[in-house]
């Protein structure tokens, strides 16, 4: 689908402002496929916004400058914005028009005079309008005055874009136009934007649609180190979990797993746990597979997305990856058979300690009819039984802890992936 994106700017700065939520709008609408370009005021200088570099021919500086002055307009400056908007969309030709704050914002209500006039044009009705609205409504509020009016309703047949859920009643009556015509939909504010992805943290985010679980670990080490590293316990964990009907993924970072023997010991592990969803990075290198190496700083964007980091090793002097779990806000679920993983992980980290071959565990079952029986399991049986308490506890942890909690809301609601796709839904009807 053809878009054209318009936001009334004259500069994108890289603080805080309605620049970021109309730029990353534009990204998460071309990675859902769609031909979009964003227009901007005449006087923008392309070349000098840092944060316009990643969509270099596809901001158009198209309306002319104008003297605003707040709540007034005049019509000779109205015009003018009409007639460049009108041959924007001639040349262009988009679909659909989604403006940023064009139609409300109060220094803007001669670009408002402008797209009110277009919508009973034929070139206006070439396309179907879309209007963000990012300011707060008021639940009490004066009907509008003067020139008020153009930014105070809507042309009919456009749709208004509420940033505020569960207020489409309220935008309604404030900008006096059916209800159904009102549509939520957040702005988006993708973590990836907030600091430089490795292109290959990016490619693993994307290829494990990691924005969108509940719950995400990743886990580097070295393949020759597999069994060491404790890695088929946290596959079965991972199986443990998903089984839950827990959206989790599974990351392996699988350092040196170049040679049959090391992918061999990967491969085991993971047919053992057999039914688990894990992805290894060895795999999604492209043509050179695992002998390219995963950079630190790549890993490290990978951590940021995670929430919870299970770390069942059985020695470890200084555990490194810990500690960087830790840093990026992890939920730390440790074995409490590695002395040192315990001495770095703090007081309240949930622990745990999965039985030996021959060892024997104790389970408390309740029945049907309320009453409660104890089994003794041993061997494989108590293996399993203590690994699903891990996987409970695990689940748990992440559903308790705010900050796993809120980096997941984050992540799922405000992502190119979750934002384009209901834009998507909603300028199609």
């Amino acid at each position: 689908m053809r878009i054209a994106v318009l936001s009334p700017f004259s500069s994108f700065s890289d603080s805080y402002s309605l620049a970021h939520a109309s730029s990353q709008q534009v990204a998460a609408l071309l990675r859902r496929g769609h031909e979009v370009e964003l227009w901007t005021l005449a006087n923008l200088k392309v070349e000098s916004e840092p944060m316009l570099a990643g969509f270099v021919g596809r901001v158009k500086p198209c309306i002319g400058v104008t003297k605003w002055e707040q709540d007034k307009t005049t019509a000779e400056s109205a015009d003018s914005i009409a007639a460049d908007l009108s041959e924007s969309i001639q040349r262009y030709r988009p679909e659909v028009i989604i403006t940023h704050d064009a139609l409300f914002q109060s220094w803007y209500v001669d670009t408002a005079r402008a797209i009110h006039s277009l919508a009973s044009t034929p070139i206006g009705r070439s396309a179907r309008w879309f209007h963000v609205a990012h300011s707060v409504i008021s639940p009490s509020f004066a009907p509008p005055a003067g020139d008020q009016v153009y930014r105070r309703t809507m042309p009919e047949g456009h749709t208004l874009l509420c940033l505020q859920p569960g207020q489409e009643d309220l935008a309604a009556r404030y900008y006096s136009m059916p209800v159904e015509r009102v549509k939520w939909c957040p702005n988006v504010h993708d973590p990836r934007a907030m600091w430089p992805v490795h292109p290959l943290a990016e490619r693993i985010i994307g290829e494990a649609d990691l924005f969108s679980r509940e719950i995400v670990q990743i886990y580097p080490f070295c393949a020759t180190r597999t069994v060491s590293k404790g890695v088929p316990a946290l596959l079965r964990i991972f199986r443990a979990i998903q089984r839950r009907g827990t959206d989790a993924a599974l990351v392996l970072v699988d350092a040196n797993a170049c040679d049959s023997k090391s992918n061999g010991l990967v491969e085991k592990a993971i047919a053992d746990a057999e039914g688990v969803e894990v992805f290894r990075s060895s795999r999604m290198h492209g043509t050179a597979g695992c002998k390219k190496v995963v950079p630190h700083r790549a890993v490290m964007d990978l951590m940021r997305a995670a929430n919870l980091f299970v770390f069942p090793t059985v020695g470890e002097a200084c555990p490194l990856i810990l500690i960087e779990a830790m840093a990026a806000g992890c939920v730390p679920v440790v074995n409490e058979q590695a002395s040192a993983v315990v001495s770095y992980a703090p007081e309240n980290a949930v622990r745990f300690r999965l039985p030996g071959p021959g060892a024997t565990t104790r389970m408390r079952v309740e029945e049907a009819d309320g009453t409660v029986r104890e089994d003794v399991l041993t061997g494989e049986d108590a293996y399993e039984a203590a690994v699903d308490r891990v996987a409970e506890r695990c689940i748990e942890a992440v559903r308790q802890c705010p900050a796993a909690q809120a980096k997941v809301r984050a992540q799922r609601l405000f992502s190119y992936e979750a934002v384009g796709q209901r834009l998507t839904e909603i300028i199609r009807g």
